[in-house]
C-alpha cells in the first residue's frame, strides 16, 4: 500500500512538475540586416517541441531548464543553435545569416536511364545546397511559369533528399494558378518513401495524366510526412533570382509565401516529360 502511495505521489509530482515547472521565454527571429523573419521553426532540441515566428519574427518558447538546446530553421539561411542560458539576460533577438554564398556544388544527373531520352524542364543555378525542413506534417513548394512550346505531358519528377531516418515520406504536390488561385493538379493519397542511400527520389506520375500548358504559371513540391512526427530532412536546393517559394505548416494551414531576398529560393525538382 505505501509503495502504492508513493508511486502515485511520484506520478502527481511528475505531472505537476510538467505543466507548472515550464518556463517562457519571448524570443525575436531577425535577419543580418534586422529585418524580421516570419514562419522561422524554432526547435526544441531537448523534448522534440516546435514553435514559429509571427509576422514581426516574434515567438514564445517554453523550455525545463535553461540549458535546453534550441535550433533554427528555415530556407535560405543558416541553421543556429541557441541555449536560454546563452541569450537570456543578453539579447532577445536571434540573427539569421542568409546563404547567399554556394554551400555546396551539386551536380545532378539523373541515375535511372530510361528518363535521359525524355524531354525535361528543371531550373538550373550554380547556387545549389542542401536546405533543412521539419517533417511534421508540414509542406514546401516552389512557383515556376511553364513557357515550353506545347502541352506536354508529365511522365516523372525528381526531387533530391539527404535523410538519416527511414520513417520519412513525401506527398508530392502540383498546383496550378487560376483566377488568381492555387488548384491542385495532382491530388492523391499515396506517399513514398525517401530512400537514405539515394539522394534523388524519382516519382511516375505517368497514370495521373497531368499536362502541362504554356504560359501558365505552377507550383511543385510536396507535403513532409515522418512517423515519428518530428524529424529534420535537408532538401536540395537553389538559390536565383526571381524565385518564389511558400510553406505550410500543417496540411490544413494556408500557403506561406517566403520572405524575398536576393537571390531568392526554390526546392529544386526536374519535371520529365512522356515523348
Amino acid at each position: 500500500m505505501k509503495k502504492l502511495l508513493l508511486y502515485g505521489l511520484f506520478l502527481n509530482l511528475s505531472f505537476i512538475y510538467s505543466i507548472f515547472g515550464q518556463s517562457k521565454f519571448e524570443l525575436k527571429v531577425v535577419s543580418d540586416s534586422n529585418d524580421p523573419i516570419e514562419n522561422a521553426i524554432i526547435l526544441n532540441v531537448s523534448n522534440n517541441k516546435f514553435y514559429y515566428s509571427d509576422s514581426i519574427g516574434v515567438t514564445k518558447i517554453e523550455y525545463l531548464s535553461e540549458i535546453d538546446s534550441f535550433k533554427v530553421i528555415i530556407p535560405t539561411f543558416y541553421e543556429t543553435y541557441f541555449t536560454i542560458k546563452e541569450i537570456k539576460g543578453k539579447s532577445s533577438t536571434i540573427e539569421l545569416k542568409p546563404k547567399i554564398t554556394q554551400l555546396k556544388e551539386v551536380i545532378v544527373t539523373s541515375k535511372n536511364q530510361k528518363y535521359k531520352k525524355l524531354n525535361s524542364f528543371k531550373i538550373e543555378s550554380k547556387k545549389k545546397y542542401f536546405s533543412s525542413h521539419i517533417s511534421t506534417g508540414g509542406s514546401i513548394a516552389s512557383e515556376f511559369y511553364f513557357n515550353e512550346k506545347g502541352k506536354k505531358k508529365i511522365n516523372s519528377i525528381s526531387f533530391y533528399f539527404k535523410v538519416t531516418d527511414e520513417n520519412i515520406k513525401i506527398r508530392p504536390l502540383l498546383y496550378k494558378l487560376v483566377n488568381n488561385n492555387w488548384e491542385p493538379i495532382l491530388e492523391t493519397a499515396n506517399t513514398i518513401s525517401i530512400n537514405k542511400d539515394s539522394e534523388e527520389l524519382n516519382i511516375n506520375l505517368e497514370k495521373f495524366n497531368i499536362y502541362l500548358n504554356p504560359k501558365n504559371k505552377y507550383i511543385i513540391g510536396f507535403e513532409l510526412i515522418d512517423k515519428n512526427k518530428v524529424s529534420t530532412t535537408e532538401v536540395l536546393s537553389i538559390s536565383k533570382k526571381n524565385l518564389i517559394s511558400y510553406l505550410k505548416s500543417k496540411p490544413n494551414s494556408k500557403w506561406f509565401r517566403i520572405q524575398e531576398k536576393d537571390p531568392n529560393f526554390s526546392i529544386y525538382y526536374e519535371i520529365y516529360f512522356s515523348e
